[in-house]
């Protein structure tokens, strides 16, 4: 407690001194228009600030992006070395957009990434913000269940709520009662990296799970299907857990799971620089999430071109159904998870047609390049 009451105090001090930056910065720009992107993190270790992070920088071709996160993280640092404007908002958000909202003819569009953002959208709806908004939201299931009275179409001028997949629009249908005529669907992109060379059946195995540790990301199941496989597969594997952050209660189930097996480990954060060493060196990756409206990891090792293994709970699952049945599991189902897993292993060398497949999925749906004219066709069309 006493420590996230410490990072609070420091993203409020940091949120500060950034505001008497911001205070000037519209005005230092007269002929100029931006785009605002905010982020409800700072944090680079994965998910919807690495999605937005990438946004921003492609759309940054004038120097024109600015970018609010909520709270510190790597993506300042990043943003500055990629120069693009980057402030921290915190508890000092509402100064932020008020000051947003004075300029208001400045600014081209805003993204305000993931439902959790809904706040910004308040305050944007007490000033009666007339510029165009997209609501870009990345959570579906339990989520929008357990704010369904905040996700809602605002009494904005012009606003477009914005789903990542089907996963969402469905949740948001089922829950918010929002005409699916109104939610869009805008998957997000990554920007091309170039495919790995095919990665051949290495001693240890490596399977790598990436994500913050928490429910939802379920790791435990990998864990637990780890020890189903056969003692002699267990001891050619190595199982690397790669999380950018965790949720105590949840790390400490997970340990104990993992008691101290050694050919289980834990490491991160590590810096997005570096993470196409993790996907080199992985013979597989594996997705247990139980809800997952479309996760990075996915989109990576199919722009890779990596093996891997998904639960039927992520968003990509219901893209790839048909081509890729054999690589899907249902949530739950350990014995089908180590089954796989075990196919895998023992057919490594046989999916070549694999890579091909995967690398033109991710080529037609999830580059950086599709995000954004799908983007920008949204905001075509607040016109």
């Amino acid at each position: 407690m006493v420590k996230k009451i410490y990072y609070k105090l420091i993203d409020v001090i940091c949120a500060f001194f950034d505001w008497l930056r911001f205070r000037s910065f519209l005005q230092q720009h007269p002929n100029k228009k931006f785009v605002v992107l905010v982020s409800h993190s700072g944090d680079m270790g994965g998910g919807a600030p690495v999605v937005l992070y990438e946004l921003a920088k492609e759309l940054n071709k004038d120097n024109n992006v600015i970018f609010l996160t909520h709270s510190r993280g790597r993506v300042i640092k990043s943003c500055r070395k990629n120069n693009i404007s980057v402030f921290v908002t915190s508890l000092l958000y509402k100064k932020y957009l008020k000051q947003v909202n004075q300029y208001a003819d400045k600014i081209d569009f805003i993204v305000i990434n993931t439902a959790v953002m809904y706040p910004y959208l308040n305050c944007l709806e007490q000033f009666d913000f007339p510029g165009k908004v997209v609501w870009w939201i990345h959570e579906g299931g339990y989520f929008i269940k357990k704010h369904k009275n905040n996700i809602k179409q605002y009494k904005l001028r012009h606003l477009r709520i914005c789903c990542v997949s089907l996963i969402v629009k469905t949740s948001i249908e089922n829950n918010c009662h929002i005409s699916e005529s109104n939610l869009p669907i805008l998957p997000y992109g990554i920007v091309d990296k170039g495919v790995l060379p095919v990665q051949r059946r290495t001693e240890p195995f490596i399977i790598t799970l990436i994500g913050r540790i928490e429910e939802r990301k379920n790791q435990l199941e990998l864990v637990q299907a780890y020890k189903k496989l056969p003692k002699v597969l267990q001891s050619k594997t190595k199982v690397i857990m790669v999380a950018g952050s965790y949720d105590e209660d949840y790390l400490a189930k997970l340990n104990a799971a993992i008691g101290g097996q050694a050919n289980i480990s834990i490491i991160g954060p590590i810096a997005r620089d570096k993470m196409r060493a993790i996907y080199s060196k992985s013979n597989l990756v594996v997705c247990t999430s139980k809800s997952d409206p479309l996760p990075v990891v996915i989109t990576e090792a199919m722009m890779y071109g990596r093996l891997f293994v998904s639960s039927d709970g992520t968003g990509q699952a219901l893209i790839m159904k048909d081509t890729f049945e054999e690589f899907i599991y249902k949530r739950g189902n350990i014995d089908g998870l180590a089954k796989i897993i075990s196919r895998v292993y023992t057919h490594y060398d046989d999916y070549r047609p694999f890579y091909e497949k995967e690398r033109d999925l991710y080529l037609k749906n999830f580059t950086i390049s599709e995000s954004i004219n799908k983007l920008k066709e949204i905001v075509k069309k607040m016109d």
